[in-house]
């Protein structure tokens, strides 16, 4: 009587060819990845990587870095974001070295056609807006690409129907501690408790 059983196992029969099948030809698939990058002699670092899947064509990897130098650059970028002080130059400059980082290596992967991405993120890169990085031609992301998210890759295969169902009901009120990141960021929600 479990609600969704089975899907589990059936995520795990989900292959590239299902997915690349459900992509429109000028459409690829960008799932970011954090995973443990072996340095050698025992030693790993935590990286992350993109995996690219266009309606035609190979699976890419795409690695990007550890993910340390990635993370600090998002909280740069949210602490930029929220901080009235902060000038465009600023601001400007942690885009752009995100843009950099993270989209201008899985970007060279595209073909000239492609128009539109469905982007799956991974970790930190869940807190980054993709359309809103400015481009090293100071123009943002969105005006060159459509830009959609997914939890995953699968998500095509079995897309979400609207519920006729109007009403929702949310409960929350999150407490972080003073050394986490969202700390810093997120006060209360008033009324809670």
């Amino acid at each position: 009587y479990v609600s969704g059983l089975g899907q589990v196992r059936q995520a795990l029969h989900v292959t590239f060819a299902a997915i690349q099948a459900r992509l429109p030809k000028d459409t690829v698939l960008v799932e970011y990845i954090g995973y443990p990058h072996y340095l050698g002699k025992d030693q790993w670092e935590p990286h992350y990587a993109a995996v690219v899947l266009a309606s035609q064509g190979p699976v890419r990897w795409i690695p990007l870095g550890p993910i340390k130098e990635v993370d600090d650059l998002i909280r740069r970028y949210h602490r930029a974001v929220s901080d009235d002080s902060s000038g465009d130059a600023q601001m400007k400059t942690i885009s752009q070295s995100l843009y950099a980082k993270t989209w201008l290596p899985v970007e060279k992967t595209f073909s000239p056609s492609v128009n539109s991405v469905v982007l799956s993120p991974d970790g930190m890169l869940h807190f980054v807006s993709f359309a809103a990085l400015l481009t090293d031609n100071d123009r943002f992301l969105v005006e060159r690409y459509g830009v959609r998210y997914v939890g995953s890759g699968r998500d095509l295969l079995n897309p979400a129907r609207p519920s006729g169902n109007k009403e929702i009901c949310i409960f929350s009120s999150p407490q972080y501690q003073p050394s986490n990141f969202w700390a810093e960021m997120l006060a209360r929600l008033p009324g809670s408790f």
